[in-house]
């Protein structure tokens, strides 16, 4: 558009401007109608420059505006994770405090917990330095004890045939609590051969 522009001004401008041959003036008309057409485009070439620096100006505006909103955006990050470094960081001093007081309450048990073993064993060592005196009052003891009470080898023969009527009856229980019951003939010759036994 600017060249073919620059070309009819050229030619206005070697045209000549005298009268033609037919008396007439065209070749001024000529010349005025290129000269309004020539500001027709400077204006709308400036109308279009305007309008585009308008619109450059917006751009920058809006590129500012959101330049701005994301440093604020950034601003506020960095606080946000300012203060959850803050309250990590306090966190972790308190875990720490208490792994500390742990540490210290686990050293003072295993403390106390190896002074009572060494006590145990001074303890044991103690009982097993007695004299021997010690174990023969121990040995009357347990004499005059066993004078004093029944023969236990009675008792054991006594527990024996207890647990054997135990044991029977509670066959004899569960047989009965089944309903099981021992046929006649079974019964007749179990008898004999219990008395031929004896």
């Amino acid at each position: 558009m600017a060249t073919t522009l620059m070309r009819s001004m050229a030619a206005v401008l070697l045209w000549p401007m005298g009268p033609s041959s037919d008396g007439s003036r065209l070749p001024r008309q000529q010349a005025d109608s290129l000269h309004r057409e020539l500001e027709s485009q400077i204006k709308s070439h400036k109308d279009t420059v305007s309008q585009n620096e308008l619109l450059v100006q917006n751009l920058r505006d809006e590129q500012d505006a959101l330049l701005q909103e994301n440093v604020q955006e950034i601003e506020l990050v960095q606080k946000d994770t300012a203060e959850k470094e803050l309250i990590l960081q306090k966190e972790l001093e308190e875990l720490i405090t208490l792994l500390n007081d742990q540490l210290s309450r686990n050293l003072e048990l295993s403390m106390e917990l190896k002074a009572e073993s060494e006590e145990k064993q001074k303890l044991e060592e103690k009982k097993e330095d007695k004299p021997a005196d010690m174990d023969e009052k121990e040995t009357s003891k347990q004499e005059s004890l066993s004078d004093a009470l029944p023969d236990p080898k009675p008792k054991k023969i006594e527990m024996s045939e207890t647990m054997r009527a135990t044991n029977t009856s509670a066959w004899k229980r569960a047989r009965h609590f089944l309903g099981l019951r021992k046929a006649k003939r079974w019964k007749k010759s179990a008898v004999p051969a219990s008395t031929s036994s004896t």
